[in-house]
Formats: C-alpha cells, structure tokens, sequence
C-alpha cells in the first residue's frame, strides 16, 4: 500500500498503458489488468461510529464535571426558574428520570450532528483514519480483482495494478498461481516506482513502468505459450 498523488488519464496516456499492456502480454502468459478508481469508499458508516462513540462516552463526560441525572435536572430547572426551587413535592426520583431523559436527548441531538456534518466529503475524509482507508483500498482492489474475472484465467496468472485517486494509494493483486513462483516482496520495488512517478505528476508513465516490471517479473516464471489467447481486456479500467 503506497500513497499516490491525485491525477486522472486522458485519452492518450490511457492509449500508452494499453500499449504497455499489450507489449508487456507479449512477454509473459501472464494477463495484466490496471484498474484506476475515482474512490474505493465514501466512508459513509464514519460519521455514524464518531456520533455513537461521542454520545456513548456524553454520561460519562457529565459525571466528570458533577453533572449526574439530578444535578443536570436540577441545574435545568433553576436555569429556567430564575434559581428558585419547584414545588416541594417534586422528588429526586422526578428530578432523576428528567435528567436522563435531557442525556438521551442530548446523546440523539449527538449522534444527529455527527450524521449531518458527516454529509460533506470533506469532513468524511478529515475524519476517516489512514488505516480505514489502506483497508477499505485494499477491499476494494481484491473486489475489482473478482470483478474483472482475474482469478478465472486458465493457468491463474492474474496482476491487478489497482490505483485510488481519492485515498492517493495503490496495490498490486497476483493471482494463486503467481503466489507459488513469485516472492510477493517483489512487487513492493513496483509500487514504489509508480509511487515516485505519481508524486512526480506522471501517473499514467508510473503506471507504464509497473506494467512492464510487471512482465519482466513474470516472463521467468511464466513465458508467452504459442497461440495463447487474451484471456482478459487490456483497456485501462477506470471507474
């Protein structure tokens, strides 16, 4: 996983990855897929978890500063009544049940806040940790690799080059059969270098150099086989 600068294709650099592609396919029966994302989540469930975790933790945050339900009732009552106390009759079991009912409404009013502001992206991506987002990328990049039927290639020769803009990471997913020849370490040198690419503001020429390391790193293990079908489409996917 490897963080990426944020930059779409045009027309003739997603041309210059299919003829990388194709080159590279000619090297190796490996099959060479590269999936560009717009975003691998929007990460609606985060405001939800904050607003909950915040209310939850609300009683707790009372208690600290001496509020339990009959003082925070009580500490109401004399707001709203100019300091005077209500009738004598009104007991603390009264004053109890008031003050939690005002923390489930205040823990409600919680959990609404964080679900409105969540509606803006940005405040989803300022809230989101980096660990969430290496998870749901790399989701999100063995869903694509399931999507675009890799695993369904005869010998299992699969490379996924997957890239999200909006996380700025990226990942490589080698089928089965590339697991049992291939040191998976090797694939960590490809990344970098489209990282480096990327950050440079190149990211279709990145994506170039990964595909050709890509079938260099395969053409040992698994070279071209006479009349070999394409088995998978070397359009640059992006969606």
């Amino acid at each position: 996983m490897v963080t990426l600068a944020p930059q779409g294709l045009n027309a003739d650099q997603k041309k210059s990855i299919v003829d990388a592609i194709v080159a590279a396919e000619l090297k190796t029966a490996g099959e060479i897929v590269v999936v560009v994302a717009r975003k691998s989540s929007d990460y609606n469930l985060v405001p939800w978890v904050y607003g909950i975790a915040i209310a939850c933790c609300f009683p707790l945050l009372l208690l600290a500063f001496g509020f339990d339900p009959i003082t925070l009732a009580e500490w109401v009552h004399a707001s709203q009544s100019g300091g005077w106390r209500l009738g004598v009759d009104y007991s603390a079991y009264n004053e109890a049940q008031i003050g939690m009912v005002l923390i489930v409404i205040a823990q409600v009013l919680i959990v609404m806040l964080a679900q409105t502001l969540g509606r803006f992206s940005w405040v989803r991506d300022l809230l989101t940790p980096i660990w969430i987002k290496r998870q749901q990328v790399h989701q999100a990049a063995l869903d694509q690799f399931v999507t675009q039927a890799m695993q369904e290639t005869q010998a299992r020769t699969g490379v996924l080059i997957y890239v999200s803009l909006k996380e700025k990471q990226a990942e490589i997913v080698a089928d089965t059969g590339i697991y049992t020849k291939v040191d998976q370490g090797v694939w960590r040198d490809v990344i970098q270098d489209l990282v480096s690419a990327a950050c440079a503001g190149d990211l279709a020429q990145g994506l170039v150099g990964a595909v050709a390391a890509s079938a260099t790193i395969l053409a040992p293990h698994f070279p071209p086989i006479a009349g070999d079908a394409n088995e998978l489409s070397n359009k640059v996917i992006l969606i």
